[in-house]
């Protein structure tokens, strides 16, 4: 596996209080049909990590990925997104050479 292309948008201090709904949204364009996508953000507040490999996204037009917050289990939530914090996003296009599935999912064989 190797990346063929990597964007990172950077957010400092949004201060979202917004409890539900989305908090941003960025836009991709996919330069290779056969390639996937591997999203991740990551923030230094409560040092947060989301990271997921997406197959199947269609190149050439672009693409809106958005981060948002809601509840879980009918919790009410209580979000203060990226107070006095970073916030990134990593967009990486990557070539897969070998793709396994467990129980009919695809997972990345590297991690």
């Amino acid at each position: 596996m190797h990346s063929s292309y990597l964007t990172v948008h950077n957010y400092f201090n949004l201060n979202s209080e917004m409890d539900s709904g989305d908090i941003l949204s960025v836009s991709y364009t996919k330069t290779f049909p056969q390639t996937a996508l591997r999203l991740t953000a990551t923030g230094d507040h409560r040092m947060i990590i989301v990271s997921g490999i997406c197959y199947g996204i269609s190149s050439g037009e672009p693409h809106s990925i958005t981060y948002a917050v809601a509840g879980c289990n009918g919790q009410d939530p209580d979000a203060h997104t990226a107070w006095q914090s970073s916030f990134n996003i990593f967009i990486e296009e990557l070539w897969l050479e070998e793709r396994k599935t467990c129980s009919g999912t695809p997972i990345d064989c590297d991690v």
